[in-house]
């Protein structure tokens, strides 16, 4: 009989690793014209790939693109390109992203101090936020997969991609043929928020103490870790 947390385990892995494909492609093509002597944004030809990986379906982002680290471009000291589908109706009603990028206005926020964008630059890693309230774009429970975008050793920047958790939790289910995963088992990240909850148990944003990953789990919980990411798949064992 197979393992639900590690049947669990490996799908999130999985689909992890995709999503981290999807940044690399963006970054590919981002990391050329930013190395430039004097980069400028609109040699950023990326609108045309990040739309086309919104308008895929299995399952759907939410957001796509490039955010640019402080005076990298010579015309704009902050920057980023950045599409968003529509969360109601996935893959259509895509559009860019407008946001005061302006650091003498009072609705200017610095997106430098973000963990998705701080913690790559910090680490050189790619990184995985959330879940969290996304108020910029999506207003809804997000996950934001980044990694950086570096020229030998300038940091440029990250790409990224936004995902809606109820997207997540939805094609965790979907890919459960057995029914295994309806047995208790919750995705949790490192600091023991509930990401997603395929038997509905827990919802998104609940605290689970006994899984903060600075803590030995309660006897009563198996975890499996979610290798290259910062979940576990946990389990109460049945009295």
């Amino acid at each position: 009989m197979s393992n639900p947390a590690q049947v669990l385990a490996d799908v999130v892995m999985l689909f992890c690793e995709e999503r981290f494909a999807d940044v690399s492609s963006i970054a590919d093509l981002a990391t050329g014209p930013l190395s430039v002597s004097t980069p400028r944004r609109a040699d950023l030809a990326i609108e045309k790939h990040c739309l086309d990986l919104l308008a895929t379906t299995g399952p759907p982002l939410a957001g796509a693109g490039v955010v640019v680290a402080p005076y990298v471009l010579k015309e704009d000291p902050y920057w980023l390109e950045w599409w968003q589908a529509d969360p109601d109706n996935p893959p259509t009603g895509t559009r860019q992203l407008a946001v005061d990028l302006n650091p003498d206005s009072v609705a200017f926020r610095d997106y430098t101090t973000l963990t998705w964008f701080e913690e790559p630059q910090r680490t050189g890693q790619r990184t995985i936020t959330g879940p969290y309230v996304d108020y910029v774009c999506t207003d809804q429970y997000t996950l934001t997969f980044t990694a950086p975008l570096r020229s030998q050793k300038q940091f440029l920047g990250v790409a990224g991609v936004d995902v809606l958790v109820r997207w997540f939790e939805q094609h965790l289910l979907s890919m459960d043929a057995s029914g295994d995963l309806d047995d208790g088992c919750v995705v949790v990240n490192r600091a023991g928020r509930v990401v997603a909850c395929p038997d509905g148990s827990w919802v998104t944003g609940d605290l689970i103490r006994a899984l903060g990953r600075e803590r030995v789990p309660a006897p009563e919980w198996q975890v499996v870790e979610c290798s290259g990411t910062p979940f576990v798949i946990a389990r109460q064992q049945q009295p």
